[in-house]
This record gives structure tokens, sequence and C-alpha cells, in this order.
């Protein structure tokens, strides 16, 4: 992502430059997609990895975040750089109790229950099988019954 956003030649080195990405936060992801993660079949594997090719021509901003959500990301522009937040375990950064909202109360609201979503279908390419093209339906068994 680094060198697609700062590469002058086919990328967005042209108008936003080393300076205005930053790269400090796309390490620290990098870092994290590197680790090594259970892969279900006894062995290991990076958390996060990404084959593409970029064969159409579309919006830089639409690349940078079907990148970004491949590894759980979004990119941010903070009003002088392009950084990314990343979906990870992390500190919590606030702890809502009643002590600390407006008037000492907090209100819960859920969705209903017809309107959750209980099953969904992931479309892959798979590596093992020449490359073809997979359908992995992953349902919500529980949700359903109800």
């Amino acid at each position: 992502l680094y060198d697609l956003m700062t590469n002058k030649r086919y990328g967005l080195g042209w108008r936003l430059g080393e300076f205005n990405v930053d790269k400090w936060a796309l390490y620290q992801a990098a870092q994290y997609c590197d680790q090594m993660v259970p892969d279900g079949f006894g062995g290991q594997e990076p958390r996060f990895t990404c084959n593409a090719w970029l064969t159409d021509q579309r919006k830089a901003y639409d690349v940078i975040n079907d990148i970004c959500s491949i590894f759980r990301a979004m990119p941010v522009w903070n009003g002088r750089e392009f950084t990314v937040v990343m979906d990870r375990p992390a500190d919590p950064v606030w702890t809502y109790t009643n002590a600390n909202v407006i008037s000492g109360e907090f209100s819960y609201q859920y969705s209903a229950q017809k309107a959750r979503h209980n099953e969904i279908h992931i479309e892959y390419i798979d590596a093992d099988d020449s490359y073809e093209r997979k359908i992995e339906v992953v349902s919500d068994d529980d949700l359903i019954r109800r």
C-alpha cells in the first residue's frame, strides 16, 4: 500500500509524495498482518496476505479503500497525511459507565432479531485448487433456528 501511495510512476507519488503518507502506521499494520497465525490445518500462515492485479482504472481512493479492507483497515486523511486505522486488538481508550454519561444513565438499543444477518457467502480465489473461484457459506445456525 505504501508503494502504491508513493510511487511516482504507477502510484500516487506525484500527488501525495512520501511526506503525506504515515509510513509508521502502515509499518505497524504490516507487522500485524505478517504475524503467524494457525492455518486450520496444523500449520501456520501470515494473518493477511494479498496477491492482486490492478487491471481496471478506478478512483484512487476506492483502490486504497479496497486494499485496506483486505486487512480490516480504513484509510484516513488526518488533515496532514494519509494514515490507516485497523480493526485489531488494542487497549481500550475509554470506558463508559453510568458515572461518565449524561444524566448518569445508560440506554441500550439493539437491532430486531429478524433484522440481523444469519448467513454470509464468502467468495475467494483458492490457491490450492488452481486459483478457481470458490464460495464458502457460513451460517449462524442458532440465529436461524430462532
